[in-house]
């Protein structure tokens, strides 16, 4: 392990020096003369574990330690003092020290507590590391909705997880929402044994494996959670529910896409809340459309999810709609992320054949904007999503 030491005077530097010479699993990469080099030194020589004292010149141990904490938080801070009381291990931990070391210091204290913080960064090779550090391997759920019915929004639900499953089989889900008249199963030509309203027939945990018993396989290598295809009184799922099922979904697929109906009710909030991006639907043919997604769209981004995190998609776009692109844009003080071109023909023969249109009419434009829109929003490619 990389050490850096600093120490307010040479003879509590020795005695430190002297209790690390000879061990083998020490290199001593710097000596500071105070804070301010102390802080310096750990971004310049990046050692493992710094040992600062409390009484520094120049900058406190404390202030250094905050340093290190904001310029090189690899590096793991502690601190000597001449007495170890709550009020100064408060500040210690709002500084990010990871131990408090109070004098007299022994060898073995020493080495004891280098040796516990130095473990820490094992967990560097742990899997749960990898996957945190990885953005190719966070899961993401991307809510579509919107305020109206109608805007077409299950059809683009529907073909950006297909598309994103085409190229990553097995690690798209699609969740349908709707627990009443769902109509995901009929756009994917499904006849499925269970969907979400029998899970909220369930009571207990619902784990991993018993979600899995839910989802059907679409030929495209989407995994697919229909809706309710029929009307239900009572057995809605809950929001405790839809928690465990999220959980669940985020543990087995890379992404998530949720098919949310227009109601805004303690369900959709919750998704909402917990999504990773939220795409709004809207078209241009009328004005009460319009307003109404601007409504929603402030609700949201004031009480519910940061404005960064959500999108608007502009679907059936013609050069025959009353309203401009540049007009949205003002009405929502946001850009427009996507516009998708009407093309009735393509959607609706598609939505009658139960074969969604990239995969009917690969080559469409429709299709290419919705592809295009999927792989800007998914975090597939390991970018910033658009």
């Amino acid at each position: 392990m990389r050490v850096l030491v600093s120490q307010p005077d040479t003879s509590l530097t020795d005695e430190l020096l002297g209790y690390l010479a000879g061990e083998e699993s020490i290199e001593v990469v710097g000596v500071a003369q105070d804070g301010h080099e102390a802080a310096q030194l750990a971004v310049q020589l990046h050692p493992d574990l710094a040992v600062l004292d409390e009484n520094l010149a120049l900058m406190s141990g404390l202030d250094a330690a905050q340093m290190i904490w904001l310029a090189r938080p690899q590096t793991m801070v502690l601190l000597t003092a001449q007495r170890a009381g709550a009020d100064l291990l408060r500040q210690a931990m709002r500084s990010g020290v990871k131990e408090v070391l109070a004098r007299p210091i022994s060898r073995e204290a020493l080495l004891k507590a280098l040796t516990e913080a130095y473990a820490v960064t094992d967990r560097r090779q742990s899997q749960e590391f990898a996957e945190i550090v990885d953005p190719t391997r966070v899961p993401r759920v991307i809510t579509v909705t919107g305020a109206k019915g109608g805007v077409g929004k299950s059809t683009i639900a529907v073909n950006m997880a297909v598309a994103l499953a085409q190229e990553h089989p097995d690690q798209v889900a699609l969740v349908d929402l709707y627990q009443q008249f769902g109509d995901v199963a009929l756009m994917l030509n499904l006849k499925p044994k269970r969907n979400l309203s029998d899970l909220a027939q369930l009571s207990g945990e619902l784990d991993p494996e018993l979600v899995m018993e839910h989802l059907v396989r679409h030929e495209s290598g989407l995994r697919v959670l229909t809706g309710g295809h029929r009307p239900r009184l009572g057995g809605k799922v809950t929001v405790e529910q839809m928690s465990q099922v999220l959980g669940a979904l985020k543990r087995m697929f890379r992404l998530v896409v949720l098919d949310v109906p227009p109601t805004f009710d303690d369900l959709s909030a919750y998704v909402i809340t917990h999504s990773t991006l939220v795409i709004l639907v809207a078209n241009l043919y009328d004005l009460s459309t319009l307003n109404d997604t601007r409504t929603l769209y402030q609700a949201l981004a004031r009480d519910h999810v940061a404005s960064e995190r959500l999108r608007v998609v502009l679907n059936r776009v013609t050069r025959g709609n009353h309203l401009r692109l540049l007009d949205v844009e003002r009405t929502f003080e946001h850009p427009v992320t996507a516009q998708v071109p009407n093309d009735a023909r393509v959607a609706v023969g598609a939505v009658n054949a139960g074969v969604p249109l990239v995969m009917s009419h690969p080559r469409a434009a429709v299709a290419q904007s919705i592809r295009t829109l999927a792989h800007g929003v998914s975090g597939f490619n390991g970018t910033k999503p658009d």
